[in-house]
C-alpha cells in the first residue's frame, strides 16, 4: 500500500523534530536564526531584506538537516550491530548478541575480566568475558543520545572513561555502572583514551585538544 500524500508531511514534520530534539547544530541554527530576526527589528529593514534572510536562514536549516541525514547513513556500516565473543585459542564462536545497537568502540577491564562496548543510543554496556554465552552485568546511560564516535573506552583505576562525538568525556563507575561525571572537552569528537605512567588518563579531540584526568571528579 502506497503511503498518502499527507503521509510524506507527517514524515518530514517527525524528521524535523527528531532533528531538534537530538542534534546540537540543528537547535544553535535555530537560536542564531531568532537573534537575526530580533536584532533585525533595529535596523528598520523592508520586505525584501526580510525575504532574503528568510531564504537564507531555510537554507542554512535545509543543509543541516540534510547533512544530519548523510551523518546517521553513512555512519551505520553493519544494520544488525552484533557484539561477538570468539575464543582466544580456537577462534570459535562462543556467542553473537544484538540486544543493543553495538558501535565498534570497545574497551576491556585492567584484569580482563569485563568487556566495554558503546552503543550508537549513547550507552556504555559491560560484559563478562569467558562465558559461553551472553552475560550483560550492567548498562549506563551517557547522556551522549545518538552517537557514532568509534573512540576505545578504556577502563584506569576502576573507572571506565567514554566519549561522543560532540567532544564530551564520561566518566563511570567500574564496579557498579554509575555515572559519576560528563565534561564537555570541545565540539569535536573524542579520539583516544591513554593512561600515563603517574595513572593519569589523557584525553584527544580531534579538534587537537588534550585533556589530563585524575581522580574520579573531572
Amino acid at each position: 500500500m502506497k503511503p498518502r500524500f499527507v503521509d510524506s508531511f507527517l514524515y518530514a514534520a517527525q524528521g524535523i523534530r527528531t532533528a531538534v530534539r537530538e542534534e546540537r547544530n540543528m537547535r544553535f541554527h535555530l537560536c542564531a536564526a531568532f537573534y537575526v530576526y530580533l536584532f533585525s527589528l533595529f535596523y528598520g529593514f523592508g520586505k525584501t531584506e526580510y525575504i532574503l534572510i528568510t531564504l537564507m536562514v531555510c537554507g542554512v536549516l535545509a543543509l543541516e538537516l540534510v547533512n544530519s541525514s548523510l551523518e546517521r547513513t553513512v555512519e551505520r556500516p553493519a544494520p544488525d550491530r552484533y557484539m561477538t565473543a570468539l575464543d582466544l585459542k580456537t577462534g570459535r564462536q562462543l556467542w553473537r548478541a544484538n540486544t543493543h545497537k553495538f558501535r565498534e568502540a570497545l574497551g576491556g577491564s585492567e584484569d580482563g575480566g569485563t568487556a566495554y562496548a558503546k552503543t550508537m543510543d549513547g550507552e556504555l554496556v559491560a560484559v563478562e568475558t569467558g562465558k559461553p554465552e551472553y552475560t550483560e552485568k550492567w548498562l549506563c546511560d551517557l547522556g551522549f543520545g545518538y552517537d557514532h564516535a568509534p573512540c576505545p573506552v578504556l577502563e584506569a583505576d576502576g573507572v571506565v572513561y567514554a566519549g561522543s562525538r560532540n567532544g564530551v568525556i564520561a566518566a563511570i563507575d567500574a564496579a557498579t555502572g554509575k555515572l559519576l561525571w560528563r565534561y564537555r572537552g570541545g565540539d569535536s569528537a573524542v579520539n583516544d583514551f591513554t593512561k600515563g605512567p603517574d595513572g593519569s588518563v589523557y584525553a584527544t579531540l580531534i579538534e587537537g585538544r588534550i585533556y589530563r584526568i585524575s581522580g574520579k571528579t573531572p
